[in-house]
């Protein structure tokens, strides 16, 4: 009887304590406090961006705080949520507390730059767009396909002239825009710098600053590569032409920069190619294809022209540019970025004397057993201009530049 009331009392025991627990903690409830979560548990942001942060799974409030307020801010957005602020590049945490029970995210501030924010480019021409700063991925977007196109490296391609804006959107959804000017392929180096007045006032013949020279105006493709003048490869900021032989050789016109005046205005050109012997005569010139249009329809094929020299406009120094098969016992070597055409090149011996090297048609300055350098030129243009370069060493492999360049 006695065992059986025990184990009467001990089920109604129990009873009891299930009761109180199901009455204490509704399944409601406990399935409330189970479901309560942020919306977020990490977060990257670029410096001064803003993102809101959620509780969801409760009818309370939480209380919002940060681990290092100098990394990362919030502001209450509402009864469950707070606006997280990036301050400065770190990692820090932000907390919701709610009935002793703490929930974080993890927020990673990054500080972002783009390498560009206005560019100008040639149609043709490409630039890599760079986001620097960060890991996250990242999609570029053009404005105007038709005037620049982007790839999903951030590689810009120039295609026409306009405008166009580039957006690089980064993961957190911050973006970046480059502003991008697309102007017409090369020839873009078309400043004039007047020759100084001493300069102008030296007697170079007909090849004199100010002498005025009349001839036909012709056109053909190319010009960049390959001409007699040997000075591959042409930047795309110039205007080039292939001047007649007699004025190549009479004024040392290899490289020289010319103002061309057509009968639709002027336009700048480099020499960097001859008309072959027998065609055309003193005075002529041959425009590529670009600067012809500049000046006359091509459909003309021909004009009038008058041309003169002009000071190239540059603030580098002139070059040395050696043939690759150079060695101590003979040498070939040009002078190249010359702001007026080059007269003469001499080098000094071992005696100290100037020895001028002979000028081949091919524009380069030939010398035998000149040594294993480095040599001393001199250099003369035709405007009576003379420049000295020390220490040049023989390398076949790469231009070496000079000290200075022609003054104007």
């Amino acid at each position: 009887m006695r065992q059986r009331k025990r184990t009467r009392l001990h089920i109604l025991c129990i009873i009891c304590m299930i009761t109180t627990i199901l009455f204490t903690h509704p399944t409601s409830a406990i399935k409330a406090m189970a479901t309560t979560k942020l919306n977020k548990t990490n977060i990257v942001l670029a410096k001064g961006q803003s993102k809101t942060l959620k509780l969801t799974g409760s009818k309370k409030s939480p209380k919002w705080s940060s681990k290092n307020k100098r990394i990362a801010t919030f502001t209450r957005s509402g009864k469950y949520s707070a606006k997280i602020k990036a301050k400065k590049k770190g990692t820090t945490y932000i907390y919701a507390t709610l009935n002793n029970k703490t929930l974080r995210c993890k927020i990673k501030v990054e500080n972002p730059a783009i390498n560009k924010k206005t560019l100008t480019l040639q149609t043709g021409k490409t630039y890599r767009l760079i986001i620097k700063n960060t890991k996250q991925s990242i999609t570029y977007k053009s404005s105007n396909k038709k005037v620049a196109t982007v790839s999903k490296t951030g590689i810009i391609t120039a295609h026409s002239i306009g405008t166009a804006k580039i957006t690089a959107t980064l993961t957190c959804g911050k973006k970046y825009t480059c502003s991008v000017t697309v102007s017409e392929s090369g020839n873009t180096n078309q400043t004039d710098c007047a020759a100084s007045a001493e300069t102008a006032a030296y007697d170079a013949g007909e090849y004199s600053i100010g002498t005025v020279h009349t001839g036909d105006g012709t056109y053909y493709d190319g010009g960049y590569i390959g001409g007699c003048c040997n000075l591959d490869a042409i930047s795309s900021d110039y205007y080039v032409a292939a001047i007649n032989k007699i004025d190549y050789r009479a004024g040392n016109l290899a490289g020289a920069y010319l103002k061309v005046t057509g009968p639709n205005g002027s336009i700048n050109v480099l020499i960097t190619d001859t008309l072959a012997d027998g065609e055309g005569k003193k005075g002529d010139i041959d425009l590529n294809k670009e600067a012809f249009a500049k000046i006359e329809p091509l459909v003309t094929g021909r004009m009038t022209v008058t041309w003169e020299i002009i000071p190239l406009p540059t603030d580098k120094p002139i070059q040395y540019v050696y043939k690759p098969t150079s060695t101590q016992y003979w040498m070939e070597v040009q002078v190249r970025n010359h702001r007026y055409p080059v007269k003469k090149l001499e080098m000094k011996n071992s005696s100290g004397t100037y020895v001028e090297l002979e000028r081949q048609e091919y524009n380069f300055f030939r010398m035998d057993n000149p040594g294993a350098g480095p040599y001393t030129f001199r250099v003369t243009d035709i405007y009576g201009h003379v420049m000295v370069d020390t220490n040049v060493p023989l390398s076949p492999n790469k231009a070496v530049a000079g000290k200075a360049n022609f003054p104007y």
